[in-house]
């Protein structure tokens, strides 16, 4: 039998990836419907001013990132709340948050931080502050983190680690920490970037559609 606080876990995470199920689903009409926006983020150089164009783009593409990281992380709340008693069940949900957010950090620094950073500064300086205190966040907790992360990354998660020693250390490791904390935190994060998107994008997607044609 599940108590209380269990059932309201199991609740909350069905509801959540229900929506942002449904929100991934409308994300990828929105990206499909143009396809000038289903394709990667044009590169340019620091004085280069971004067009329309890229910034729908861009701000498309983090959504996507979050939303799909959400989900994932969701999923392995349920699935570790669901596991009971059974250790190995937690372990194998556990490795695969821990996955999901080492890929989700590594992603976004390599092509979005400098470029959203960029964005935020020049064309949307009301969320500056927000934007700051949602990175610092993101900093802490890489720094907390981040080497843990690429540990099970890199000898459990992403591969099998050929010493069995360290393979079953990192796995022992779980019982020094709070996994379900680690991925709140995290998911939390993720939640604070999603909303700088959903605050910019609609004011970019009401710009008229001569700019997006006049941009490219």
């Amino acid at each position: 039998m599940e108590n209380k606080s269990s059932q309201w876990l199991n609740k909350e995470t069905e509801e959540g990836i229900m929506f942002f199920t449904d929100m991934l689903d409308k994300l990828h009409l929105m990206v499909t419907s143009d396809v000038d926006f289903s394709g990667p983020i044009s590169k340019r150089n620091a004085s280069q001013r971004h067009t329309l164009r890229d910034e729908i783009n861009l701000l498309y593409q983090i959504s996507a990132l979050t939303t799909i990281s959400i989900l994932d992380l969701m999923t392995v709340c349920r699935g570790i709340n669901s596991a009971a008693n059974i250790d190995w069940l937690k372990i194998f949900y556990v490795k695969q948050g821990y996955l999901t957010i080492y890929e989700t950090i590594t992603h976004y620094d390599k092509e979005y931080n400098k470029l959203l950073n960029k964005l935020i500064t020049e064309d949307h300086p009301l969320l500056i502050v927000d934007f700051k205190n949602f990175t610092n966040g993101f900093k802490k907790f890489k720094t907390n983190y981040s080497s843990r992360l690429a540990s099970v990354r890199n000898k459990i998660a992403g591969h099998i680690h050929t010493n069995f020693v360290d393979y079953y250390s990192t796995v022992a490791d779980f019982k020094k920490e709070d996994p379900i904390a680690i991925i709140s935190t995290f998911l939390q994060i993720l939640t604070e970037l999603q909303q700088l998107t959903i605050r910019i994008l609609p004011e970019s997607i009401n710009k008229t559609p001569l700019n997006i044609k006049q941009d490219k």
